[in-house]
């Protein structure tokens, strides 16, 4: 997707470097990591409240709540599997969107169903989570606040 969006056919590991493009990903797994590091300023950011505090690297710890970056300072901002589990996720879109430089892109998936609404099974309140359903888990334990519907679309919007 992100091919498509910057115009660069397949594979990744043809693509042109570029150090001038700044692209910052929230947890990204696997190989594509290595080559988007080689080809660009790449930020790839995984959320741990510890390493946060400790002031680690925010090229490689950041809370998408709360962006340590200045305004339109990515030229693209990817997230893979993410957002379901961000407890504030309007806060994290919101931030997405201001350290997105004017017309920079966003590549977002997340698990979405068409023709229903956003289904909560935590809902934030204050500092206090309330379970709607039981608890679900995905990779590294990680708790589902929700899974998006069509409303979602909306939400982006605004």
């Amino acid at each position: 997707m992100l091919g498509l969006a910057l115009g660069l056919k397949p594979p990744l590991r043809d693509w042109p470097v570029n150090h001038a493009l700044r692209v910052f990903e929230t947890a990204g797994y696997r190989g594509h990591p290595g080559f988007l590091g080689k080809k660009f300023d790449y930020y790839n950011t995984r959320y741990d409240a510890r390493q946060i505090a400790a002031g680690a690297d925010p090229r490689y710890y950041a809370d998408v709540q709360k962006l340590p970056y200045a305004p339109d300072f990515f030229d693209c901002a990817l997230s893979s599997d993410v957002f379901e589990h961000v407890r504030l996720d309007d806060l994290g879109f919101r931030e997405i969107f201001r350290v997105l430089k004017p017309n920079g892109i966003f590549v977002l998936q997340a698990p979405y169903g068409h023709g229903v609404q956003t289904h909560i099974f935590v809902e934030p309140r204050g500092d206090e989570d309330i379970f709607l359903e039981p608890p679900q888990y995905h990779a590294e334990q990680t708790l589902v606040h929700r899974i998006y519907g069509t409303d979602f679309l909306s939400q982006l919007r605004q």
